[in-house]
């Protein structure tokens, strides 16, 4: 007989996500909200390395934009090229890319996860942070913004640490609170 805490229902197929994880609310939300699936049936990958592709991807399911392939044999890629180009004309991508390329395999480090969230907001004001805790400067309006509005806190920024999936959970989970 096990005393662990049974997961949630809408969660109880992955065998990676933890009943006790500090994470769990944040996934449950974005998967009962459809910002995000999981890596496969059985795993969610709260762990894994956010990609950039799959930032866009949740962003744009979360602003309410149809991405998904209109078959299930349809490739992946497809709708990610959809959420990619609707990103890019709504400005949430795009503007200081030095090479002009978008990598969208590439893990997203927390601040281009919250570079992305912000701009998707419209880039609002927020008043600046004392201690940038090694913020780049392109990414501290972002995440003064991030912290005065919850979507981070200020012991959490950690901007250039590679962003879980299960942080970009919380983090898009906050926002659309």
């Amino acid at each position: 007989m096990s005393s662990a805490k049974p997961l949630p229902e809408l969660l109880a197929q992955y065998v990676d996500v933890d009943p006790e994880g500090w994470y769990l609310s944040a996934v449950e939300q974005a998967v009962r909200q459809r910002f995000m699936d999981g890596r496969d049936v059985n795993h969610f990958g709260p762990n894994d390395p956010f990609k950039r592709a799959q930032g866009v991807c949740a962003i744009a399911r979360a602003a309410g934009v149809s991405i998904d392939a209109p078959f299930s044999d349809a490739v992946a890629s497809l709708f990610c090229r959809k959420a990619i180009a609707w990103a890019r004309e709504h400005d949430v991508v795009g503007g200081n890319l030095p090479d002009e390329m978008f990598r969208p395999t590439d893990a997203a480090t927390r601040a281009e996860m919250i570079q992305m969230l912000f701009k998707w907001q419209g880039a609002p004001e927020a008043p600046a942070l004392d201690d940038w805790q090694d913020t780049p400067s392109w990414a501290q309006p972002a995440v003064a913004w991030a912290v005065s509005s919850g979507v981070v806190k200020t012991d959490a920024i950690r901007a250039n640490d590679v962003c879980t999936k299960a942080e970009a959970a919380a983090m898009l989970s906050r926002l659309v609170d």
